[in-house]
Parts: C-alpha cells; structure tokens; sequence
C-alpha cells in the first residue's frame, strides 16, 4: 500500500535521514533573505549548513531573481528599526523630561495652595530623577546600536559582493548551483499557471486575485516549482525544498491552521513528471534538523531567532488579511444599507434616488467580488445578490415597485448571509492574532 501511495504517507525515518545524507537540498528566495534577518551568529550557522550540503545545494533561478529583488528592501527595512527604536527611546526621554511644565501645573494657584507646598520637594529631587532617565536611555541606546552592528551586514545596500559580506558568501556558494531559466515563452507559462490556480492546484493558487490577465509575480511559485521539477528529472535528483512560505497552496494544516505536511497533490506530480521523491522542510526545520541529522553545532540561539522572524512575517501576513477583511465588511455594511433604503425610495416614489442606491449596491457588489478573500464568500447568496440586482434594475426600469421590493428582500437576505460569513473569517483571523 505505501508503494501505491506513497503521496499519502510521511517519509519513514529511515527515508528522512537518507534525504538528509543524500537528497538535493533547493532553497526558496526567503531563506536567502533571513540572511539579513537575523544576528550574524546565526548568519554564521546558515553558511554552516550551506557548506556542509556541499555539492547538495541548488537554487531555482526564479528563487534567486526574487531574492536580488527583495534584498535591498529587506536590508533597508531591518536598518530603519534601528533608527526607529532609537528614536522611541529619545521621545520617551523628552516625554519623562518634562518637569517645568508639569511644576507650573501642580503649583500653580488654582491647584491650591496645600498641594503645591507639599509636593515642592519633589522638584527638588529633580537633578537625580534625569539622572536616572539618562542612564537609562544611554543602556537602551547602547544596546540597540550593539544589535545593530550584529545584525545589519558590512557594507551597504548595493549588489556589491565585496562590500556586503553576505552577498559575497551567496555568490560564493551558490556558482554554479543556480538553475537557469525555463525555455518556455512566459505568456505559455502563464496561460499553465492560470489553468492550475483556476482548479486550485499547487502550489502558488494562494497569489492569484482571479483577474484574467495574471502578473508574473502570482506566477512566482508557479515557476519556482516547474523549475524544481526540470532539475530533478534532468539530474536525477531526489530534492528536499526549504521554503518560509506557510501558505496552505504548499501545505497541508490542522483545524488550529498548523503545519502538518506538505501538499500530497506536491508529491504525486513530482514522483510523475520526475521519477523522484519530493519533500518539503521549513526554515526552522532544516536549522533545527541541520543539528540532528548532520551532526553540525548549530546554536540554540539560531533556531531562537529563525522561529521569531517566522512567527514576525506570520503575524504582519495576518495582519494584512484583517485588513482586507476589514475592508470586506465595509462595503457589505454599504451596500446592506443601500438595499435597506432602496424599498423606502420606491415606496415614496423616489425613482431617482433608488436608482442611484442601486448603482451604488452594484458598485460595492463589484469592488467585493475584487477582494483578496472573495473565495470565503458563498457562492450560492453572490448569485443570488447578481440575479436579485438583475431583476430590481427590470422593476426600476418600468416602475415594478412590487417587484423592486420582492427582489431588495431578496439581496437583503442574501448580503446578511455574506457579512455572516465574513464576520466569522474576521474572528477567525483576530483570534490567530491575539494567540
């Protein structure tokens, strides 16, 4: 049975530790990236693992050109939280050094006479306090510019390799491990791509917005994946992907949306157009296993630090999706008030005005169907909010008023069933937040 369907089933231990040993081990553009993440200790640990896989290392073109694009934006947006952390600490110093101010307001007269005697000496005390406050802020500032000499690398943020020892080290390890890119004409690779995210195959479906015309960055796992696929049936390679992406096109998770495995529909296509295994480690996991299965001194700090930028990425990913739900709700709370009004316009006969609520319904109905989370909206009450439009349009044509109101019910019913639904996604997501 596991021969039949190996797909289904998790590598043994035996088969993990022999991929491990043997396999060829490919790297998404992220892990690349956490380079300038994390403390240059760790970076130390990641170059370790790379030099032990030796030869065992390859690096899909597409994950490098994504990684030269993003480097600089990541390098830049890791410097400017050093000055943004030092800046919070000189404001909460003004803030705490604020005592004239405060002095004029506690002693003034109409505070009251008592109270002003009394907390004089307090003042007096003054000179100690921003003593206090200045140590404080010479510690804090001392050690974010320590953490910052640890973790932002030499040089700056041109594509220089000698000057950013980091990109100096890539370029080093990665010559002549790097895949070229795919022959085929990239309008064809879209035109697969599409097909595939269309009956939600993976991976990369996830980056799709379901427009006609796809970029070529919702393409981007797509090729990474075609690439995978032609070096391994090329090399005969058994390959395990190290990839930060947690998104459910590349794996498989629980009902507390935790990782269990990767995709089986990932396995099955691999092991059919290549003859090879697959498999599939996150970031941690290959630091984490790097220890186990080869033997390598990695510190626990760096397995520390890689779970913390994950968790980091994790939380501002699902922090944008609330955003967009937030969004979502909005325009369902707009158009649930146009339909509301809708029927009180026509009962008035106020054609006009329940013309324009209309089309601002339409409007909003439109902007939604856009949405990034579309795709939790069922589809049964969007169709019935399409038909229902239809036919109140037909009534406001030729003055249906009880067709007009039969049909605003209608849409009604079916846009509280869709903010229902929404709502609970909206739930769903604050509660991954506040976890």
């Amino acid at each position: 049975m596991r021969e039949q369907f190996p797909w289904f089933l998790d590598p043994t231990e035996e088969e993990l530790q022999r991929l491990w040993e043997e396999a060829t081990f490919s790297f998404d553009a992220n892990v690349l990236l956490n380079l300038y993440r994390v403390d240059r200790e760790t970076t130390e640990d990641y170059f370790k693992i790379f030099r032990e896989l030796g030869d065992r290392i390859f690096l899909p073109h597409e994950a490098a050109k994504q990684f030269f694009h993003n480097r600089r934006g990541v390098i830049r947006t890791e410097q400017n939280s050093f000055s943004e952390a030092k800046k919070r600490v000189q404001d909460w110093v003004e803030r705490r050094s604020g005592f004239d101010n405060l002095k004029s307001q506690l002693t003034g007269g109409d505070i009251g006479q008592i109270i002003g005697e009394e907390i004089e000496n307090v003042f007096d005390e003054r000179e100690r306090y921003e003593g206090v406050v200045e140590t404080v802020k010479d510690d804090l500032i001392d050690r974010i510019e320590d953490l910052e000499n640890r973790f932002t690398p030499t040089g700056t943020t041109r594509a220089n390799a000698e000057e950013d020892e980091i990109l100096g080290k890539l370029m080093e390890i990665f010559d002549g491990k790097t895949g070229d890119e795919l022959d085929d004409d990239i309008d064809e690779l879209k035109k697969e791509a599409k097909q595939r995210y269309e009956k939600e195959k993976p991976p990369g479906y996830e980056d799709y917005d379901g427009e006609d015309e796809l970029s070529r960055g919702e393409c981007e796992d797509f090729l990474i994946w075609k690439q995978l696929m032609n070096f391994a049936e090329r090399g005969g390679e058994d390959t395990v992907f190290v990839s930060g992406e947690k998104k459910p096109d590349w794996w498989e998770k629980n009902d507390d949306y935790e990782l269990v495995r990767p995709r089986h529909e990932l396995f099955r296509e691999f092991k059919s157009q290549t003859g090879q295994t697959f498999w599939m480690l996150t970031i941690e996991e290959m630091v984490r296993g790097a220890e186990r299965r080869l033997e390598i001194d990695v510190k626990d700090k760096s397995t520390e630090q890689t779970i913390k930028v994950s968790e980091s990425e994790e939380i501002s990913a699902q922090k944008e999706a609330l955003d967009e739900i937030e969004s979502l709700v909005e325009m369902l709370r707009e158009m649930r008030r146009c339909i509301i009004d809708l029927p009180d316009a026509v009962d008035m006969g106020k054609w006009q005005i329940s013309k324009s609520l209309l089309s601002e319904f339409h409007q909003k109905y439109n902007i939604i169907l856009e949405n990034k989370f579309s795709e939790i909206l069922i589809q049964e009450d969007m169709a019935e909010i399409a038909y229902s439009l239809d036919m109140i349009k037909e009534g406001l044509k030729y003055d249906e008023k009880d067709t007009v109101i039969k049909y605003s019910e209608k849409a009604l019913n079916a846009t509280e069933n869709t903010l229902n639904v929404v709502f609970n996604k909206r739930n769903e997501v604050s509660h991954m937040l506040d976890e």
